[in-house]
């Protein structure tokens, strides 16, 4: 019965026993994404700063009740929405705080959606994208808050 291994005296079983096994081959000829990372943190050696936390710097205190206790199904949306102006105005007085309205749509009919921005100091309202969501319109809104805050 033949043997299925091969004769250790083969010329070719024995180069690859002689070096060790046989040659890797390099067959990508461009680096990977993550090679060139590591490439260029290893050449450009900057010291990044570490990022802080916000609630680090100032203790925030947050109230999400509203001052009268209601329940939805007792009032009308025209009642509701007075309490809730109420609640705004008692807790955030517009003396101390920047009230910032942003809103962001998406009309099924229409192609785009749009972002809206208005306060005191500024009102920008601008189209998102073409098949952007209400979600991604209302993300949009507050990146163009944010933005123009700094």
């Amino acid at each position: 019965m033949p043997s299925m291994w091969k004769n250790p005296e083969d010329s070719y079983i024995s180069h690859l026993l002689e070096f060790g096994g046989p040659k890797q081959r390099c067959l990508k000829t461009q680096a990977g994404f993550l090679q060139e990372v590591l490439k260029l943190k290893n050449i450009l050696i900057t010291c990044l700063p570490t990022p802080r936390n916000p609630l680090d710097c100032r203790i925030f205190i947050v109230v999400a009740d509203l001052v009268p206790v209601v329940r939805k199904l007792d009032n009308s949306c025209d009642v509701l929405r007075s309490i809730s102006y109420a609640t705004i105005n008692e807790l955030y007085s517009e003396l101390e705080w920047l009230r910032i309205y942003t809103d962001g749509s998406r009309v099924e009919q229409r192609i785009n959606a749009g972002a809206g921005v208005f306060c005191d100091l500024f009102s920008i309202y601008a189209p998102v994208s073409r098949f952007a969501s209400a979600y991604d319109s209302e993300v949009e809104a507050l990146r163009i808050t944010l933005t123009q805050l700094q």
